[in-house]
């Protein structure tokens, strides 16, 4: 008798492709913000005062609202994809709007915080400049492309797709999406806290 070769289906076949595609690439992102996580906390910990005498202290207020802000549109992410799992399409699109929304808001506070840090004096030419503006501008990116991947999912929303044909693209957008909340706390935690 001979051993017939596994075959799964092709939706589970496709389900663990793109799972383990997403897996690695935030694999890779995460190696790219640990190394600039270092950078950062090298450069932190030789300075014998922080944050250095010629700069005033980074904010606190505005950051923190970013992080509850971002924390926030990963919660509307969740209860959306778990209405989405209940065949409440409706609500699906009500949560995953929010979460847009949410999203717009960061990238607005975001900006604003950029430019409260740069006019009190943390110039991107400086080593702790071009290591902040460098965190902040790559998770920035990376939130753009979860936006577009956001958008993204709107139409196969309204037409109601992911109740015919699965949640895979809505949980792949929102491992990217969880994965960036991530990042962010990590960011805040590490440059606004300690």
């Amino acid at each position: 008798m001979t051993a017939q070769p596994l075959s799964l289906k092709p939706n589970l076949r496709e389900m663990i492709d793109s799972y383990l595609g997403m897996i690695i690439a935030l694999g890779a992102l995460s190696m790219f913000f640990a190394s600039l996580f270092v950078a950062y906390m090298v450069l932190r910990f030789r300075q014998a005062v922080w944050p250095p005498p010629e700069l005033p202290p980074f904010p606190q207020v505005l950051p923190l609202l970013n992080t509850v802000i971002l924390v926030a549109s990963g919660f509307t992410f969740h209860l959306g994809l778990r209405k989405l799992e209940s065949a409440k399409n409706g609500a699906f699109k009500f949560f995953l709007g929010v979460t847009i929304l949410l999203g717009i808001s960061f990238f607005g506070l975001q900006y604003w915080l950029w430019q409260n840090i740069s006019s009190a004096g943390l110039k991107i030419g400086t080593s702790l400049g071009s290591i902040f503006y460098g965190m902040t501008l790559l998770h920035g990116s990376h939130l753009l492309a979860g936006m577009l991947a956001l958008f993204w999912l709107v139409p196969g929303a309204i037409r109601g797709t992911y109740l015919d044909q699965g949640t895979l693209q809505v949980r792949l957008v929102g491992l990217f999406w969880h994965f960036l909340g991530i990042i962010w706390i990590i960011l805040y935690l590490a440059i606004f806290v300690v």
